[in-house]
């Protein structure tokens, strides 16, 4: 019982100070280890941070409740996955945390039981950081190469904030629908960023990326101004679990009569609402081309938001798949019915046959065209931004939306920022 409560006490200061250990063990792991220094390029801030995010989040939770939870195996894994692709071997986990346990000693304000407390987290840490090289190896063995090389076929700029590129991949890349890819391209040398394919996976290797350039961003604006065909790019580990919503529907249903006394009626599947924003059209359009292919496809209603009508940069595409697929459903939703000077829609953005856009943000627009009490009986997926992923999720669970069947990938930022901070112990 005093370990447990020791460990508790060290897991929680280890949280407190982790902004300041965070930078300080990188700096002493770069200066040790030369081949480190130019290993991680302009991702080195963000890898820092997700690790130690990750990190954070399993000391305290294996504090308070004596174990990893599932969740918190899953994002360990995912880390270690994703590390692959800068080259991290799991030999170099220990040396990592020999460097935190240093500054954490260094950093924790003395006290009578300050080397007990570091003696406890260093069986926590242990266990931690042999997850992760467990998994590195693994992953060694199972999952192919680090990474993959794609070259860039065509680049359409649909809006002028707007790219779609296609490129095609040799050696595919195994991922499945819904899944994010972390992309390097020598536009950016250095910087890894996530997209999301807008086609499912296929044999021929083909993907399609919808980009769109931030503020601030590094990589995106390069992509989407000076990407041109036959450039090379490198991609990382997928991750995400989107897709696995569409797994409930793969088997056939039977339909038959019941056969037995005591048959049960199979329970009917649930229809799905999809919330995209912006770009975050691209996963919910491949798992909507998905779900095309099932023996028995579920009903889907889209709601694809954006800014102005002009930034309904795929609206061509998506009315072509509703006026095919007897599966789907879409709406439309825009902040300003007026389009901004010099951004007027293109071809892509408009058809004659496409419903006319409702006025608001797409999570106001999927709240009102379902009645009191139909979206407690949704799938809900929700794509965009981190900002609108926990705007949407918020707003639909007022309008009676069950958070249990809300699914979203990556995680908000804006949640991922608490976590960093509080994080989930469940």
């Amino acid at each position: 019982m005093e370990h447990t409560r020791r460990l508790m006490r060290a897991a929680a200061a280890f949280g407190r100070l982790a902004p300041a250990i965070g930078p300080e063990a990188f700096r002493r792991l770069l200066d040790a280890e030369p081949r480190f220094r130019h290993m991680f390029g302009g991702s080195k801030t963000k890898l820092r941070d997700d690790f130690m995010g990750a990190l954070t989040s399993a000391l305290i939770a294996r504090a308070d409740v004596g174990r990893f939870p599932t969740s918190t195996i899953r994002q360990l894994e995912d880390v270690a996955r994703e590390n692959r692709k800068f080259g991290v071997a799991p030999r170099d986990y220990p040396t990592l945390g020999e460097h935190l346990l240093d500054v954490f000693a260094e950093r924790l304000p003395p006290g009578l039981d300050s080397s007990m407390r570091v003696a406890a987290l260093r069986g926590a840490l242990d266990e931690v950081l042999t997850l992760l090289a467990d998994t590195a190896e693994a992953a060694e063995r199972a999952e192919g190469p680090a990474t993959y090389t794609g070259r860039v076929l065509e680049v359409q700029r649909r809006t002028r904030h707007i790219a779609v590129i296609r490129v095609h991949c040799p050696d595919p890349i195994p991922f499945t629908v819904g899944q994010h890819i972390p992309i390097r391209s020598p536009l950016a040398p250095g910087i890894w960023r996530d997209y999301s394919p807008a086609l499912p996976p296929n044999p021929e290797g083909l993907l399609e990326f919808h980009i769109r350039i931030v503020d601030g961003g590094a990589e995106s604006r390069p992509l989407v101004v000076a990407s041109r065909p036959g450039d090379e790019w490198t991609f990382g580990t997928p991750r995400g679990r989107l897709g696995q919503v569409l797994d409930a529907y793969r088997a056939r249903r039977y339909d038959g009569p019941p056969t037995g006394r005591h048959h049960l009626p199979e329970a009917a599947p649930r229809d799905i609402l999809m919330v995209a924003g912006g770009t975050g059209l691209a996963p919910l359009r491949a798992l909507i081309m998905e779900a095309a292919d099932l023996p028995s496809p579920p009903p889907i209603h889209l709601v694809y938001g954006a800014r102005t009508p002009g930034e309904l940069y795929d609206l061509r595409t998506m009315v072509g798949l509703a006026n095919n697929l007897p599966n789907l459903t879409l709406s439309t939703a825009v902040e300003k019915r007026i389009d901004e000077p010099l951004t007027n829609p293109g071809p892509f953005s408009s058809h004659p046959a496409a419903p006319m856009p409702r006025l608001g943000v797409a999570a106001d627009v999927a709240a009102r065209i379902h009645r009191p009490g139909e979206l407690a009986g949704k799938t809900v997926l929700i794509a965009g931004r981190g900002e609108m992923i926990d705007v949407t999720r918020e707003r639909l669970v007022e309008a009676g939306a069950d958070p249990r069947f809300i699914h979203h990938d990556p995680v908000a930022k804006t949640t991922v920022a608490r976590e960093a901070r509080f994080p989930v112990l469940g």
